[in-house]
């Protein structure tokens, strides 16, 4: 029988309950969410949504503050996510006419929220 770390099932739920957070974040705001963990051959995105002619990638990243959560937001990361979300956006020709940018939403241990819009400009 296979082990599973709790420590790692503790940390899987807490990102989940963090995008779920995040997403009606979002939606409170007009946001439509057009896929959730959206994955390619190297890279998941946590968050696609849309507002108008935009589409809005979104990594979220959860930690005991935001200072924290901030830190694990790699360089290296980012990389793939421009790779994935120019995939995803080069998937319909419609979406390659739309803007698009790059958001970071911290969650705390208290569930509070600080979305930075543009990161990757």
């Amino acid at each position: 029988m296979a082990k599973t770390s709790t420590k790692g099932t503790v940390a899987y739920y807490c990102g989940i309950g963090a995008e779920s957070l995040v997403a009606r974040h979002y939606q409170a705001l007009g946001y439509v969410i057009c896929d959730v963990r959206w994955r390619t051959r190297g890279c998941e995105i946590d968050l696609i949504l849309r507002h108008a002619d935009t589409f809005v990638f979104v990594e979220v990243k959860a930690a005991k503050t935001w200072d924290a959560a901030n830190l694990r937001y790699s360089l290296a990361q980012q990389h793939r996510q421009m790779e994935a979300a120019s995939e995803y956006l080069g998937k319909d020709e419609a979406r390659m006419r739309c803007d698009a940018r790059f958001d970071l939403a911290l969650v705390d241990g208290s569930g509070r929220i600080e979305v930075l819009e543009n990161v990757l400009v």
